[in-house]
C-alpha cells in the first residue's frame, strides 16, 4: 500500500499482502501514517472494494475524515515531480532541511576522535569513487551511443516508415518472418524535439507518437510506386472478416511446453458450403 501526501509528494510504502482485508489495511495506515502524521482531513483513492466498504468508510467518517475517490476514467494530465515543481525534494519540504549525508559529517568533523573521522572519510571517499565511476560510465556510453545516432528531421506531410516489430509482438511467429518496419505513415505533427505524431491505421490500437529513432524515410519507387505496397496486415492489427459467422462446427485446445493453452475454432461462413470452414 503506498500512501502520497499531496502537498509534498513524501510518499509511505507499507508492505501488505494482495488480499489484505479492510480491517488489516486500516490497522496498517494508523500504524505507518496517523503514528507519525496523524489523522488526514482527506483521503483520495481508488474504488478498490476495501476503501469503499462500510467498515473504511466508517471508520474514518468518525475520525473526522472525508474520503474522496478517483473516477474510473481518468483523463490524461501533465504531471509533474514534487522536486521539479517546487524546487525541493519531499524530505526537505517535510523536514525542513536536507538529510545529511557522510560527505557533510565527514567535512565538517573537527573533533578529538581519528577513528571516527577515518570512519567518516572512507564514506566520504567511497561516495565520491562511486560517482566519478558513474560519470565516466556515462560519458563511454555516450560516445558508442553517438555513433550510431544520426540526425533527422521531418516536415508534416513527410512519408516515413515505423519500427513496430518490438510493439505488436507475436508468440507463435517467430521475429525473423516479422516486417522489421511498417508504413509508409504520413507525418501530422512535431511533437517536442525528437517525436513525431504520425497517421496510424484504425485496425492499429497504438499511441501514435514514435521517437525519432524508431522512424525512418520512405524512399518511393518512382518506376513503380505500388513496389512498396503490401497487402499483408501487420502482426497485431484488429482484423475484420468480409463473411459472418454462422455456426461453429469443433474447437480444440493446442497446448505447447512453456506456452500458454491457444483456442482453436473452427468456423462456418454465412452463404459458404461447409467445405470452405476455416
Amino acid at each position: 500500500m503506498v500512501v502520497v501526501d499531496q502537498f509534498s509528494k513524501y510518499a509511505t510504502f507499507i508492505p501488505a499482502k494482495k488480499d489484505c482485508p479492510a480491517e488489516e489495511a486500516a490497522r496498517l495506515f494508523m500504524k505507518h501514517v496517523v503514528k507519525y502524521w496523524g489523522v488526514p482531513t482527506m483521503i483520495v483513492s481508488d474504488r478498490d472494494p476495501r476503501f469503499t466498504g462500510r467498515f473504511w468508510t466508517e471508520l474514518f467518517k468518525l475520525l473526522g475524515t472525508s474520503l474522496n475517490f478517483s473516477t474510473s476514467i481518468l483523463k490524461p494530465t501533465a504531471k509533474r515531480r514534487g522536486s521539479e515543481s517546487t524546487g525541493k525534494s519531499p524530505f526537505e519540504i517535510v523536514m525542513g532541511q536536507q538529510p545529511s549525508t557522510s560527505s557533510t559529517v565527514a567535512s565538517g568533523y573537527k573533533g578529538n576522535s581519528p577513528a571516527a573521522y577515518k570512519l567518516a572519510k572512507s564514506r566520504q571517499e567511497e561516495a565520491d569513487l562511486a560517482w566519478s565511476c558513474l560519470n565516466r560510465a556515462t560519458k563511454r556510453m555516450k560516445k558508442w551511443a553517438d555513433k550510431k545516432r544520426r540526425h533527422v528531421e521531418y516536415s508534416v506531410g513527410d512519408l516515413v516508415l515505423v519500427k513496430l516489430h518490438n510493439i505488436l509482438r507475436h508468440k507463435d511467429v517467430h521475429k525473423g518472418l516479422t516486417r522489421g518496419y511498417e508504413g509508409p505513415f504520413q507525418v501530422l505533427q512535431c511533437v517536442g524535439n525528437m517525436s513525431y505524431k504520425v497517421e496510424l491505421p484504425k485496425k492499429l490500437k497504438l499511441h501514435p507518437v514514435f521517437h525519432v529513432s524508431m522512424l525512418k524515410p520512405f524512399q518511393e519507387d518512382k518506376e513503380d510506386s505500388s513496389r512498396a505496397e503490401s497487402s499483408r496486415a501487420p502482426i497485431g492489427a484488429k482484423a475484420t472478416y468480409d463473411q459472418d459467422v454462422k455456426q461453429v462446427l469443433a474447437d480444440r485446445v493446442v497446448r505447447k511446453r512453456w506456452c500458454k493453452p491457444k483456442h482453436e475454432y473452427l468456423i462456418k461462413w454465412k452463404g459458404l458450403p461447409e467445405s470452405e470452414a476455416s
